[in-house]
């Protein structure tokens, strides 16, 4: 699969996610559709997710799979208990 070439190649810091940020609709059909999203170094993951779903209309969504991180924190929550833990990785 080839990807584009970014178009504009800047510091993380001073940069549009549409400069960093690589996306390719790979499918789509009922009602549902499939995006590939790669990430450039240092580039912060979160936001960068949350707005490319605002810019596309997303209203709920699931990650299939993530790549690797140079630095995460992990939350999850344990119903039962209902205890909610943060893990830090880096």
């Amino acid at each position: 699969m080839m990807w584009p070439e970014r178009s504009v190649r800047c510091p993380i810091s001073t940069a549009r996610v549409e400069d960093i940020m690589q996306s390719k609709l790979v499918s789509s059909g009922d009602c549902k559709r499939m995006w590939v999203l790669v990430l450039a170094p240092g580039e912060e993951a979160k936001s960068t997710i949350v707005d490319f779903a605002k810019r596309n209309n997303l209203k709920a969504a699931s990650f299939v799979a993530l790549g690797a991180f140079e630095r995460a924190k992990l939350g999850y929550f344990v119903v039962r208990e209902e205890l909610a833990f943060q893990v830090v990785v880096s």
